[in-house]
């Protein structure tokens, strides 16, 4: 009758200590172990040995099944998202209706009083550049030369036919020449310097002036925003993740864990599951206990 009893537990208790120190030996020992220059199996323990495969492993994984291109782009881009977004941009913008401070004072709050002053000076110089090209580019000199010709014709009347087509066409192409070449060389010191008039009447404004004077036009810019970000985004996916490059991020995370960190980790995603393992072991050793009596 003991007999009956001490088999099934003996092979209860193996059962749980095997499978309790097969678990453990995937984690330990966390360094190889030596005697003299014999290198004593199992050491380390089979994760922190293969760290790096399981690194690549789990970034492959996130990579290309968790966090590809085409799952970020429906999560980005669900209607949940978008909504959030504009709800944040009309609470942000909103937040400034009795805002007193200057748009200079809110956005050296941000980035600092240096670089709003260098990032006017900037978005100056680059706004008169854009704007004498663009000019340039239209021929404004003889456009303006052509009203002139064209004026000047309707006001002597009869006498004006001595300004026929052929002139006309000298008067523009010359002077219109020299219109181009006097805007493109003094366009820019004049419009940076309108353009720095209109900043500065526009960042020496209080935010609750500003805020009021486009409280309407706030939702339109507003899905305007919101189109932009889910176009830009749309179009962008790919080559946004290449970038970023998930799939290393997370190999070098991981890599870099010592031992105790990813043990930790692993327990803390399955130590029930481990645990049960343990306990099956111990149920199999019970069970396999009492067959062996029957032979």
């Amino acid at each position: 009758m003991l007999k009956v009893i001490i088999a099934p537990i003996v092979g209860g208790v193996i059962g749980y200590i095997t499978n309790d120190l097969a678990i453990k030996m995937l984690f330990r020992p966390r360094r190889a172990i030596y005697i003299g220059k014999f290198h004593v199996p199992f050491t380390p323990g089979l994760i922190p040995q293969q760290k790096k495969r399981i690194a690549a492993s789990i970034g492959r994984v996130i990579s290309q099944q968790l966090l590809n291109a085409e799952t970020m782009r429906q999560t980005m881009l669900s209607p949940e998202v978008l909504d959030r977004i504009r709800t944040g941009l009309m609470g942000a913008a909103e937040s400034f209706a009795d805002d007193r401070r200057t748009v200079r004072e809110v956005l050296g709050g941000y980035v600092g009083d240096e670089r709003v002053a260098g990032y006017e000076k900037t978005l100056t110089e680059k706004g008169a550049a854009f704007l004498t090209d663009k000019l340039v580019q239209a021929h404004i000199g003889a456009s303006i030369v052509e009203t002139g010709v064209q004026t000047l014709r309707n006001s002597l009347g009869a006498a004006g036919a001595f300004l026929d087509e052929k002139l006309s066409a000298s008067i523009r192409t010359a002077v219109g020449e020299k219109l181009d070449a006097a805007i493109r060389k003094n366009g820019p010191a004049l419009l940076e310097k309108e353009i720095g008039h209109i900043s500065e009447s526009m960042l020496d404004k209080p935010a609750c002036e500003i805020y009021a004077a486009n409280r309407e036009k706030l939702p339109g810019a507003v899905e305007k925003a919101a189109a932009l970000y889910e176009s830009v985004l749309a179009a962008n996916m790919d080559k946004v993740l290449a970038a970023v490059d998930i799939e290393q991020i997370v190999v070098k995370k991981v890599s870099s864990f010592k031992a105790e960190q990813l043990e930790q980790m692993i327990f803390g995603i399955m130590k029930r599951e481990l645990k049960a393992i343990v306990y099956l072991g111990a149920a199999l050793g019970f069970v396999m206990g009492f067959i062996n009596l029957l032979f």
